[in-house]
């Protein structure tokens, strides 16, 4: 990593073939959206052959891949690479655009970045069923997905406290699978300045979800997302995105009645 940090750039973590090979994709499609914003890469993976990012660091995870005391489900090791990477890694850049390996960028949301004037960092609410986050589901709870952050070392000690406790859950302490949850408790009890952005910033077909008109920005989840954002911000009324179906419903009666009395014309 450079001894002088840029400005602005977006970062990646990819535990694993699979999930690298998504990153190169996602961060390929935003780069043509942001062409003049870098990429960082945090992977575990050989490193010799890529040439998608600009910045790349290896980060190996066999010293807990391989650690005797973990009893806990696999995806649970993978979930933990996240928090463990950012912070171990020292970022090359002030301020970091962190998108998941399965998201898709439609817009350029480079206006994100004014958000750090009021917040440290900014991120959407999880759109999951509430409960499904255990313990902590009586606070804010967060999707890790898509954050806008300032690479600060109090925001690294928050990823650092989240890896040791999804550390402590896979040794075999009790709390929820996953990272959402943790990360989430970090924030909440933290003294950073934590804001919420808005669903279209993070849209998860893997949920129901509200749509608000011809304003979603980042798709997230495992699907055809390119398919997808050819779609979803072409009609102009609000729309429901139905998961089961990978499709779009009107949302309210006038707005069926308005797209009904389409195919009748």
């Amino acid at each position: 990593m450079p001894n002088k940090k840029e400005s602005k750039g977006i970062v990646y973590v990819a535990r694993g073939s699979v999930f690298l090979k998504e990153a190169i994709e996602s961060s390929k499609r935003a780069k043509e959206v942001m062409p003049d914003f870098k990429t960082c890469l945090i992977t575990d993976q050989n490193i010799s052959d890529i040439n998608d990012f600009d910045y790349i660091e290896h980060l190996p995870y066999s010293q807990i891949e391989n650690d005797p005391k973990i009893s806990t489900r696999r995806e649970n090791i993978g979930w933990s690479y996240k928090p463990y990477a950012l912070s171990e890694v020292e970022l090359p850049f002030d301020q970091c655009l962190f998108l998941d390996t399965d998201t898709y960028m439609i817009h350029s949301v480079q206006e994100l970045f004014y958000s750090l004037r009021l917040f440290d960092i900014c991120l959407c609410v999880s759109q999951q069923d509430p409960n499904k986050a255990g313990i902590y589901y009586m606070m804010d709870t967060f999707n890790s997905g898509v954050m806008v952050f300032k690479n600060t070392a109090d925001l690294r000690k928050v990823f650092k406290k989240t890896f040791q406790s999804m550390y402590d859950k896979m040794i075999g302490l009790p709390g929820p699978d996953g990272d959402q949850s943790y990360i989430s408790k970090e924030l909440n009890e933290s003294d950073l300045g934590v804001g919420i952005l808005d669903p279209s910033y993070n849209l998860c077909v893997g949920y129901p979800q509200f749509i608000k008109p011809g304003t979603v920005k980042i798709l997230h989840g495992r699907n055809d997302l390119p398919q997808i954002s050819k779609r979803i911000n072409l009609n102009r009324y609000h729309k429901m995105w139905d998961p089961r179906k990978n499709t779009f419903e009107p949302y309210s009666l006038e707005d069926r009645i308005i797209e009904r009395s389409k195919i009748y014309k």
